[in-house]
């Protein structure tokens, strides 16, 4: 799939989608990082998805399914939303994993092999097969957390030449595609 089709895609959810782009820096190091920050429980997935830790696979496993891909794109979508207000950065987040997981099926239907990543958990499913000690039911639907795979965001949106937009009342969250 050439570039500008892959482009073509993407713009149709923003006019700021960037591809071409280096791989996000990950080392076991920084899964391990971010890790321990998701251990806290903050956003309230750890354990909980299967796109989470510990259920989302080692540090060692993810190295080796980021290692399969060789380019990414990041694709800013702003919402218009209070960063304080939990119920509406949940559904900020929840927005975005479906418009992740649209641009992964319509470049997987167009022959392009990738994954995508954001914020949280994946909220495909109303209750995730992770509660109940299974396996992911719809794995091809499933959008991985950025930090449970050790992408630090604000480092990897610096290297490839973007800025996190930051207004009161408003807040660009990215969608990540890794692919080949």
């Amino acid at each position: 799939m050439k570039d500008a089709e892959i482009l073509n895609i993407l713009s149709r959810y923003s006019d700021k989608a960037k591809i071409g782009l280096a791989m996000p820096a990950v080392t076991l190091d920084t899964i391990i990082k971010n890790r321990e920050f998701c251990a806290t429980d903050d956003c309230g997935c750890y354990g909980k998805y299967c796109s989470c830790p510990p259920l989302c696979g080692t540090p060692e496993e993810r190295l080796d399914v980021l290692a399969h891909y060789s380019k990414s794109a990041i694709v800013p979508i702003l919402f218009h939303a209070d960063y304080r207000n939990r119920e509406q950065m949940k559904n900020c987040t929840k927005t975005l994993q479906d418009k992740c997981r649209e641009m992964v099926l319509e470049l997987r239907k167009a022959g392009l092999e990738c994954l995508g990543f954001a914020d949280d958990g994946c909220r495909y499913c109303e209750r995730c097969a992770a509660l109940d000690g299974k396996p992911c039911r719809f794995p091809d639907m499933q959008i991985q957390s950025v930090s449970g795979n050790g992408i630090q965001m604000m480092d990897y949106l610096k290297a490839s030449g973007l800025e996190n937009v930051f207004e009161e009342g408003r807040i660009e969250m990215y969608a990540v595609i890794v692919y080949n």
